[in-house]
Formats: structure tokens, sequence, C-alpha cells
């Protein structure tokens, strides 16, 4: 199953502007699987020379077996990304915690790509509404 969802995921490289890696840190035994499925995608042809930011959520920080973002950052090898931006955040999709404080630095990091002409247009357009 996992390898139908990543040939899905690879159709959608070539649009996106960011990723969101959504861990559970709470599940040891799969966060080498985890370690796979983001090298993976980040050696892509489709994203390996872009700017893409990466923003992790190390989810279930309320279970006391979790992993903190120190533990996840170094079993996911994160300080290994030198090419792109990108940032680790504790977070509980339950109650919410460290969701904005994480959704607020990946936007941010979005609104500062170069998009290229894609983006030029999209402002051209905007503004030549306003404007009228």
């Amino acid at each position: 199953m996992a390898g139908k969802l990543f040939a899905a995921w690879e159709k959608l490289y070539k649009l996106c502007d960011g990723i969101i890696f959504v861990l559970d840190s709470a599940d040891q035994l799969r966060l080498c699987v985890a370690r796979e499925e983001l090298a993976m995608t980040l050696s892509h042809e489709d994203i390996e020379h872009r700017p893409v930011p990466i923003l992790i959520l190390a989810n279930k920080k309320d279970l006391g077996k979790a992993i903190d973002c120190e533990g996840c950052t170094e079993v996911l090898r994160l300080n290994e990304i030198h090419k792109r931006r990108w940032r680790i955040y504790s977070s509980n999709a339950v109650t919410g915690e460290g969701l904005t404080e994480a959704i607020s630095w990946f936007t941010g990091e979005l609104k500062c790509i170069d998009r290229g002409p894609r983006a030029n247009k999209a402002f051209s357009s905007t503004f030549t509404r306003k404007s009228q």
C-alpha cells in the first residue's frame, strides 16, 4: 500500500512548494521507515534541486513513549539536510498543541520562496484586479 501512496505523491512533486511530514514520535519501530520515506522524497528528481522547505511534525508528544524533537532529529538525520530549510516541532494533533507555531514558520518559509513565473503571474493578476 505504501508504494501506491508514494507513486501518487510523486505526481504532485512538480507542483509542491513545501512539504509537511507528520511523524508518529511515539512509534519508535517505524522511525527508521519514516527516515527512509523522507530520504526518498527529498532525493526525488522533482524535489531534490528545488528550495522546498520541510516542516516535520513530531506528533503524539503527549504520549509517554514519544521521542522529543532532538531524538527525532537524530533518528531522521535531519542535520544532514543542508540544501533546504527545515524545522521540526513537537505536536499533538488532538489538542492542536504546537501546530500554530509550526504552521506559522511554514507559511513564512513559503512566502520567501521564489516561485518564478508562476508567482509573478499570480501577483500581477491580483494587483491588476485591485487597481481597477
